[in-house]
């Protein structure tokens, strides 16, 4: 079970929705060009690579600036 649904047992949640790779999507040749294609987006458009800290980071500050709560 992937966390997500490991989050929804423990808040005793139905879980209405399903998640699938984007992958799915794509063709075989697709999905072969994936990552060259995926680094040459971040290189033009100057992308720092994922970071889940600063995702998190700035998912709460917009939710505090829209909500009128004080950020950290």
């Amino acid at each position: 079970m992937c966390w997500l649904g490991q989050l929804f047992d423990k808040a005793e949640c139905i879980q209405a929705f399903r998640i699938e790779s984007l992958l799915s999507l794509l063709s075989q040749e697709e999905r072969e060009q994936w990552t060259p294609v995926h680094d040459k987006v971040i290189e033009l458009a100057g992308l720092a690579r994922h970071r889940a800290s600063a995702d998190a980071k700035m998912i709460q500050d917009n939710y505090a600036e829209l909500k009128g709560l004080p950020r950290n």
